[in-house]
């Protein structure tokens, strides 16, 4: 019998949050549990063929992928013919792997609505702020989601983000809408990538995000009028990694009155930080932005590749990281010079690629010795540099742990 997925139920546990039940065929062993969402608003009165994109902004790729039918009652019309689309782009991001499944459903039906809002996926790091001043003349609505990068269970880091992302929309009159969903945590994205892991390290970075990112929008995009959507590019054209997040991809995502926009793909990392600099210059607005992955906490830890590459490149723009939310001390070109030098950064998701735009960046009249030095610096060494750290490392806690036992 083929694979399929059937979407049974569409159920409301209250006014605010959708429930999706879903049935597949036997060894699909792919799921946790049933995926939900929780809004700010009211989505009680939301037409079930809009309500029903969140849950297939994340299973359709896995469809998709692993040549699986999809059975559902109804689905929105303009989303319904985006989605070859949509599949063509993940085709072309991973054009090693035969793309398959169809899509079964009962009623196609056409959504109208206002269209007098744009929102913005905000995290509060360099590339959604600089795709908001990108978009500044359409003052966007701020869309943070808890349960990706920040668990449902950190209450701590999430008040962080939200207080992040509160502060600016107050410094630029604008409007923050609030979003929780499992949709990370109810697949079980490591053993879907296993049937692909020649190609793909993990299902979440390199294929649900930014698809599933932009789905969760759906219902309030009913609600609050939304005709264009952005979600901030991760990279440029010159960072070819295969990623969850793609112009092919997220350039043809619509439904209803909505359109998509996958933003900001000219500006490289340094050049986003240049238009930063620009926007506070210009109107005196102080940003605080958060970049980090590593730190429990939610905010900047200030050790990692990440949070010490934004500093650098703040730095090189003269701009005070501590007035951007950084504890910034007196060692950190020290410190980044370290890690550079003896590998103790794993640059994966393009991350030397930040570091050699600064490199770029650096003028040949730079009196600073650090930025001297990086401008002279090869960053492949670093690389390399890093797996034989990673290596010693490894063999070092492998000989602990036989002590141990």
């Amino acid at each position: 019998m083929r694979k399929y997925i059937k979407v049974n139920k569409i159920k409301f546990k209250d006014n605010f949050t959708v429930e999706y039940e879903i049935e597949h065929s036997e060894g699909l062993e792919y799921f946790n549990r049933n995926m939900y969402v929780k809004y700010d608003n009211n989505i009680s009165n939301i037409p079930e063929s809009i309500l029903v994109i969140p849950l297939l902004s994340n299973l359709l790729p896995i469809c998709w992928f692993l040549d699986i039918n999809l059975y559902l009652k109804e689905i929105d019309k303009d989303f319904y013919l985006s989605l070859e689309k949509i599949k063509g782009g993940f085709q072309s991001v991973y054009n090693q792997i035969n793309m398959g499944g169809h899509i079964y459903v009962e009623k196609v039906i056409e959504n109208n609505y206002k269209r007098v809002n744009s929102a913005l996926l905000f995290s509060g790091g360099v590339d959604s702020v600089s795709s908001y001043i990108n978009n500044v003349k359409k003052n966007p609505l701020l869309v943070i989601v808890r349960g990706a990068d920040i668990s449902l269970e950190d209450s701590k880091a999430w008040k962080i983000c939200t207080d992040v992302a509160l502060d600016f929309s107050k410094n630029n009159n604008t409007k923050v809408i609030q979003i929780e969903s499992n949709f990370k945590d109810f697949l079980k994205g490591k053993k879907i990538a296993k049937n692909f892991e020649e190609v793909i390290w993990h299902w979440w970075p390199c294929v649900q995000h930014g698809f599933g990112f932009c789905g969760l929008i759906a219902p309030i995009s009913y609600t609050e009028g939304i005709s264009d959507l952005y979600i901030a590019s991760s990279f440029t054209e010159e960072t070819n990694i295969p990623w969850g997040s793609d112009p092919r991809i997220e350039n043809e995502i619509k439904w209803g009155e909505t359109q998509v926009h996958h933003d900001n793909f000219n500006r490289n990392r340094q050049e986003k930080i240049k238009q930063i600099s620009n926007y506070v210059n210009k109107t005196g607005n102080q940003i605080k932005l958060r970049v980090c992955w590593e730190n429990p906490d939610g905010f900047n830890c200030c050790k990692c590749e990440k949070c010490s590459t934004t500093m650098i490149a703040l730095m090189l723009e003269n701009l005070d990281p501590k007035k951007f939310g950084f504890e910034l001390n007196d060692k950190i070109y020290e410190h980044s010079k370290r890690c550079l030098t003896r590998g103790e950064w794993n640059f994966t998701h393009g991350g030397i690629d930040s570091w050699d735009y600064i490199k770029k960046n650096i003028s040949d009249s730079e009196k600073r010795e650090f930025f001297i030095w990086l401008k002279n610096y090869d960053l492949n060494l670093a690389v390399k540099k890093h797996h034989v750290f990673y290596n010693k490392l490894r063999k070092k806690i492998v000989k602990t742990l036989r002590t141990l036992k």
